[in-house]
């Protein structure tokens, strides 16, 4: 009934939209690019199963929806009222800088790099040359490489695993805090997590990371999953990927807030 409330309601709507936006920002780059990407490969390049079906329903439901739920509790950004209202005519929740974000940048970086770990785990665990895992199609790969098919299977198990590990770490450490905002840093946003008293960030992480965990070391899951154990060196390479992803990020955000607005999202 008052002046004062009508700018509170519109300052909730946008920051609906803008949590409505961060959660589809999150699903595009693993979810949907690299799970798209992956069956390309092997449906029309004709590689061996990249990530199978039980690895992409851990990415849809027991990761992404758990992670989805904190950006309901995200606070308002800095500036969110200052910012160009969207327009519902013109404006979509998915326009072309979340495509970018999603396919060409995010969703990008999380394929080609776990690919490096599918592909460097072939390489150091089997005699197997990476061109022969193209254009086999439903063929079999021990036949021309001269492997036993048990031999190829546990190193497309591990393989697998490696690639899986990769877009887990990139997704649960990456992407789900580079998207909670538009211009600050990482320490920035942390500082205001802290001062918001945001608890569902660290919250939702830890049980995803638990989920992660379990569904890695645990026997009964590894059998779901048709995951084995590998060499740890592997978390470590994961890591690093994170950490490159984090630190693009840092930079196209430092980009953005020196007034480069073709690098927002």
């Amino acid at each position: 009934n008052s002046f004062a409330s009508l700018v509170t309601c519109v300052a909730k709507s946008r920051l609906g939209y803008e949590n409505l936006r961060k959660m589809f920002l999150y699903f595009l780059p693993v979810s949907v690019f690299t799970e798209v990407t992956l069956t390309f490969l092997n449906i029309v390049l004709g590689t061996p199963v990249i990530l199978n079906g039980y690895m992409m329903i851990f990415f849809c439901i027991l990761s992404d929806l758990i992670q989805s739920l904190s950006f309901v509790f995200d606070k308002e950004e800095i500036g969110l009222m200052a910012t160009k209202k969207p327009r519902a005519l013109n404006k979509h929740l998915l326009d072309t800088r979340a495509i970018i974000y999603g396919f060409l940048y995010a969703g990008s970086y999380a394929t080609f790099f776990s690919l490096v770990n599918y592909f460097l785990y072939f390489k150091l665990f089997s005699d197997i040359n990476i061109k022969d895992l193209f254009f086999v199609y439903n063929g079999n790969v021990s036949i021309s490489t001269g492997v036993t098919d048990y031999q190829f299977r546990t190193v497309l198990s591990g393989a697998q695993t490696t690639c899986f590990i990769a877009l887990a770490t990139i997704q649960l450490l990456g992407n789900m805090y580079t998207i909670r905002t538009k211009h600050l840093s990482l320490v920035q946003s942390v500082f205001s997590w802290i001062k918001q008293r945001h608890l569902a960030i660290p919250v939702v992480s830890l049980i995803s990371l638990v989920i992660f965990l379990l569904t890695l070391f645990v026997p009964p899951l590894q059998s779901m999953f048709s995951i084995i154990n590998v060499p740890f060196y592997f978390y470590f390479i994961s890591f690093a990927f994170v950490i490159g992803y984090l630190g693009i990020d840092e930079l196209r955000k430092l980009l953005v807030r020196k007034g480069y607005k073709i690098f927002s999202i």
